[in-house]
């Protein structure tokens, strides 16, 4: 058998990809990992998707979650593609098992909020931005595979194409003000300079993947007086959902024990980190945030954006790493991974094509793992 080379192959369309999907697994086989890999490369999804769909024929179930805003999302975007394909979607009870409802077990199943890898299994959640879905196999946040994307996929993108959506979509959102939670910017933000450091709420589930040992309050404590101690300003903002009384002592411990040096605000955290020199957090999706804006990120713990951030494992350390972050930002490459992460990991619910192609790439995986060698 011949080898391909998939980086260099060309994804046929239409009429074109029935005659290559006729000749055989051999053929087909690397077009469809190309697809997967490509998704936002495939200009209309809809003949692959009807393909795929018929030829593989999986039954698309979906657990009703009535407390999720973004299963309804998901649901209706979903919905007009699998219809459009002539492909059910089971929408079930999640008490509710579906095993056995379709020939030898072969189930599509959409799940909300989940980080578990298996066969048919897809996770989405709600993503940093307002108006975008992740859609993974792994999981959300630190747990998805977009955590794991490498230098040489982000570089795979042409760099006119990142520069040109970042100008056509990045910069108007920006503009908007909009974030996944209500903003108020109505409060000034009068400093310029500091590092900004927004904080999670410490029950919240990818806390778990921070980088060191410490509580996360004692970690936030460290870091914020590494960096104090080095003359660096820093504005802390507190979460809007945050009401642990230990949060707020910390924040009043901070801003006592460092005057001058230390604050809190509550203005929008676009307001802050347009005017912040870089934005310092554990895995905050408000780092994805800062990364639109342009800033060096630090993380101290394992995030959807670890490619385009610096690591930092030991809150001591926060100064060393906040160095290495400026030193190495690069604004053009961290256009590049904006692109993949948007057009490829997550679904944008105001475009019908994006929700295609999310579906392209579950059928595309579909078939990776289901048709039999």
């Amino acid at each position: 058998m011949p080898l391909i080379d998939e980086a260099t192959l060309a994804i046929p369309e239409g009429a074109a990809l029935e005659a290559v999907f006729w000749k055989g697994r051999t053929d087909f086989l690397p077009v469809v990992r190309k697809m997967a890999r490509d998704t936002w490369r495939v200009a209309d999804p809809m003949p692959a998707i009807r393909l795929l769909q018929a030829a593989n024929r999986p039954l698309w179930t979906m657990p009703h979650r009535v407390e999720a805003p973004e299963q309804r999302r998901l649901r209706d975007g979903f919905l007009e593609v699998l219809a459009a394909a002539n492909a059910p979607l089971l929408l079930h009870s999640p008490h509710e098992p579906v095993d056995g409802l379709a020939r030898d077990g072969h189930l599509v199943r959409l799940m909300w909020h989940g980080s578990v890898k298996a066969t048919g299994r897809w996770n989405y959640a709600q993503a940093a931005l307002p108006h975008m879905l992740t859609f993974d196999r792994l999981g959300y946040a630190g747990w998805s595979s977009l955590a794991g994307v490498e230098r040489r996929e982000v570089l795979a993108i042409e760099q006119p194409v990142a520069d040109a959506f970042h100008a056509a979509h990045t910069e108007p959102f920006l503009a908007e003000g909009q974030s996944k939670y209500r903003q108020d910017a109505s409060i000034p933000v009068e400093e310029e300079g500091f590092v900004f450091l927004p904080l999670q709420l410490p029950n919240d589930s990818v806390i778990a993947l921070k980088h060191f040992d410490a509580p996360y309050a004692e970690g936030i404590r460290r870091m914020v007086g590494s960096l104090a101690g080095e003359g660096v300003p820093l504005v802390l903002k507190r979460h809007p959902h945050c009401t642990d009384p230990a949060i707020g002592k910390l924040l009043d411990g901070l801003v006592a024990a460092w005057p001058g040096r230390v604050s809190v605000s509550r203005a929008s955290v676009h307001a802050l980190i347009r005017r912040a020199r870089a934005v310092l957090t554990v895995n905050s999706g408000v780092g994805f945030e800062a990364l639109l804006h342009g800033k060096p990120v630090v993380a101290a713990g394992k995030a959807e954006y670890r490619v385009a951030a610096t690591e930092l494992t030991d809150p001591d350390a926060a100064p060393a790493a906040l160095a290495t972050a400026e030193a190495a930002h690069d604004p053009a490459f961290v256009r590049r991974y904006l692109f993949l992460a948007l057009n490829q990991y997550q679904i944008d619910t105001r475009s019908p094509v994006s929700f295609q192609r999310a579906a392209l790439r579950v059928l595309c995986q579909d078939y990776i793992e289901r048709v039999p060698r």
